[in-house]
């Protein structure tokens, strides 16, 4: 294998150092700082980052792409790369990303499958599974997880629960609570993980996790 393309979460700027950094890799599809590269734009989109792809000098004295796509698929990223017999990257076109708008059509053979997908689990999505008497947002919903993690463990004699922040995606609504709002609050499949700590340990992980955000 000598043509690698990694997948990395870490941001832009980080994604650039390991650029310069790592041996073998071509190109780099990060995420995680929602960064808008390019040339493409549109009303109420913010300034480019920089170019797309990004080219960065690699310890092996070539070439490594790094790109990103921005956020909430707004505009899909796109790149066709070109490699010598030695996987080396040579050249690449198609390097804009393309504005996802209305002026996009629908293909009618992907929305009849996804129908085909969504009538199987819509009568478990719309299935009422509590009631919010008030709005439940993010840092509220936060605190009840982790609520419900303690008493989840409670024969194990658990006295704290931590959550990610980055696990609650998305605010509640008061009214019924469906099964489909439920999981698109908390979509991941995380374990709940009970084990021993100490207190400058977990103090260690609050500050090691307050420097990352």
């Amino acid at each position: 294998v000598n043509k690698i393309v990694l997948l990395t979460h870490i941001g832009y700027q980080p994604e650039l150092e390991l650029a310069r950094t790592l041996h073998n890799v071509d190109v780099i599809v990060g995420g995680h700082s929602h960064t808008l590269l390019g040339t493409t734009t549109a009303p109420g989109f913010p300034m480019s980052q920089g170019p797309y792809p990004t080219i960065v000098d690699n310890p092996d004295q070539g070439k490594t792409l790094v790109v990103q796509s921005w956020e909430g698929e707004k505009v899909l990223g796109r790149i066709q790369v070109t490699f010598d017999e030695q996987g080396r990257v040579t050249r690449w076109s198609n390097t804009q990303p393309v504005l996802v708008d209305e002026s996009v059509p629908e293909q009618p053979a992907l929305r009849a499958l996804l129908a085909a997908f969504e009538k199987p689990i819509a009568q478990q999505r719309d299935r009422k599974v509590a009631e919010a008497a008030e709005p439940l947002p993010k840092p509220a919903l936060g605190g009840i997880i982790a609520e419900a993690m303690l008493a989840a463990t409670a024969n194990r004699n658990t006295v704290a629960a931590f959550i990610q922040g980055g696990g609650v995606r998305a605010d509640l609504e008061p009214g019924a609570i469906t099964y489909g709002a439920a999981v698109a609050a908390q979509p991941f499949g995380d374990t709940l993980v009970v084990m021993d700590l100490t207190g400058s340990q977990i103090r260690q992980a609050l500050e090691d996790n307050s420097s990352d955000s």
